[in-house]
């Protein structure tokens, strides 16, 4: 179901030790019939599904993402965050396309607040 229980698939078949929790939020504008996007106005969520302390795990991903150069977030609750992210999808996509405008014309306020 959109990405919420994605990670339980994986795990079944590869083992939790080789998975973490992990979505994306990305801002997509289209532009004369084409998608635009910035990968700097969006972010990768990720890790395990309570990270009040990082396991190695998720400081091993993190390392990963800074010498990459890659936006993250390590959210405290994954499952909050994977479950917000589908009442977006639900919510902002859904209206969006109904009413024929953009997510940028939809929400006035930064992805960094998220």
């Amino acid at each position: 179901m959109n990405g919420v229980e994605s990670e339980e698939t994986v795990a079944a078949v590869y083992g939790w030790e080789h998975v973490l929790y992990s979505y994306m939020r990305m801002s997509i504008v289209m532009k004369n019939g084409r998608a635009d996007f910035d990968p700097y106005w969006g972010k990768i969520y990720f890790g395990e599904a309570e990270n009040e302390v990082h396991t190695e795990r998720v400081q091993a991903v993190r390392e990963l993402m800074e010498r990459c150069d890659i936006p993250y977030k390590v959210e405290k609750d994954m499952m909050w965050g994977l479950w917000f992210k589908y009442m977006c999808n639900v919510g902002e996509n859904l209206t969006c396309a109904w009413s024929s405008i953009g997510k940028s014309q939809y929400c006035d306020f930064p992805m960094e607040d998220l």
